[in-house]
């Protein structure tokens, strides 16, 4: 792709598939809003090649089991294999529904994967290898008024898969309403789990921000299983942050890092210790910046890390070797 505007979407940080002869690299999805490509920066040298193979214009990767997954999102309503030891070839490629626009995949096995899917009120279950449809889950019943969830990221804790939905006002330029969710599906029966067995019917887990944007990632704290990710509430106001739950007990929340102590809209976040964090802000000035906080604390450490000036930064991930990327 030729282009003098190319736009990260997303980032992959993928490990050597044993006994092929390829090696650690990073694969980034990129962007001219026109056409999409992907690059790759070897971990070891890090020496890029770009521009390996084509996806499409808003797509993001996904890595396992040896191949890199690119969601196509809006307007392609597909997903993409890859496969790294290869040149990053296209091995096959297969719709995920037409106007679905999948925004997340969960595997459980080399056959079985989950999508979210943000136009539509039903996640897909398929055979990643194939594209053969499973079946699907509805979780349409926990949309706001104007009956889409806006399922966006999902991650998988035992025999429990958890789906973020955002629940935002597509008649009001896709602000957030009164709550946004997590659904929780039991994978053994594809039936989704009631939350709140006390109340009537069968509930969600109730944010306590709105609009679950980053995606999932897991930490432990002392000997609990945390799951963490961004809300960002409404875009430019500070009333978002970094929202973690317990997984043993879902209800349990905390908002580790706020919109306010970060100073912009939390775009992204990794933790790397009890007391380092990392997150990717969209100042009020319209900027993004890279800042360090402390998960237990809260609080902001030191000045703002790197700030390239525009609206920059899209993902950030750690690597094996000890460099966030």
């Amino acid at each position: 792709m030729k282009s003098l505007l190319l736009i990260v979407l997303s980032l992959v940080i993928v490990a050597t598939r044993a006994g092929a002869d390829c090696t650690q690299f990073i694969l980034v999805s990129t962007t001219d809003f026109s056409s999409g490509s992907t690059s790759s920066i070897d971990l070891g040298t890090a020496v890029p090649t770009s521009n390996v193979e084509s996806i499409h214009s808003d797509a993001v990767i996904r890595y396992y089991n040896g191949l890199a997954y690119a969601l196509n999102r809006t307007g392609a309503d597909n997903i993409q294999i890859l496969d790294p030891c290869d040149n990053f070839d296209t091995v096959n490629q297969f719709s995920t529904g037409n106007g679905s626009n999948p925004q997340d995949i969960v595997f459980i096995s080399p056959t079985v994967a989950y999508v979210s899917r943000y136009e539509l009120g039903t996640v897909l279950k398929m055979n990643p290898q194939t594209g053969a449809t499973l079946g699907t889950i509805n979780v349409g019943a926990f949309a706001d008024a104007d009956g889409i969830p806006e399922m966006n990221q999902m991650f998988r804790f035992g025999d429990r898969l958890y789906v973020t939905l955002q629940r935002l006002d597509r008649a009001n330029f896709y602000s957030p309403t009164d709550h946004s969710s997590v659904v929780i599906i039991d994978l053994d029966t594809d039936t989704v789990v009631d939350a709140d067995p006390i109340a009537g019917g069968v509930q969600a887990i109730t944010l306590v921000r709105t609009n679950p944007y980053s995606e999932v990632n897991y930490r432990t704290v002392g000997t609990t299983p945390m799951a963490y990710f961004s809300c960002v509430g409404f875009f430019g106001l500070l009333d978002g942050g970094v929202v973690q739950f317990d997984l043993t007990n879902p209800a349990t929340q905390t908002v580790i890092l706020t919109e306010s102590a970060a100073g912009g809209d939390i775009l992204d976040v990794e933790i790397v210790s009890p007391t380092k964090g990392f997150a990717v802000i969209a100042t009020p000035s319209f900027t993004t910046e890279l800042i360090a906080f402390n998960p237990s604390t809260g609080v902001k450490i030191g000045a703002t890390m790197y700030a390239p000036g525009g609206y920059d930064l899209a993902d950030i991930e750690p690597s094996p070797l000890g460099l966030l990327v």
